[in-house]
């Protein structure tokens, strides 16, 4: 298994373009893939079929960018971050 790797890497940003387009895939396990909070909210803007989602040890930093990115998704019902490096809620 390798990693996604950082927000601006190749592997995510095409991850990401294929998350648009995606309508079987129900579950997905992305645990400890260095995405951190930038991918993570890129993940969750463009799912269109995901109704679990695991983000647990990806160095997700901010909670409220993460809540409003969720805001507009209908679709997720489940969503696992635990030991992430959250801030405290309002700071950035």
């Amino acid at each position: 298994m390798w990693p996604l790797g950082p927000t601006g890497s190749v592997k995510l940003e095409l991850f990401a373009l294929s998350m648009r387009v995606n309508s079987a895939l129900k579950t997905l396990h992305l645990g400890a893939n260095s995405i951190g909070h930038e991918g993570a909210i890129a993940i969750v803007k463009v799912n269109s079929a995901l109704k679990t989602l695991y983000l647990e040890h990806n160095s997700i930093r901010f909670v409220d960018a993460l809540a409003d990115a969720l805001h507009n998704n209908c679709v997720l019902n489940t969503l696992h971050i635990w030991s992430n490096e959250f801030d405290k809620i309002g700071e950035a």
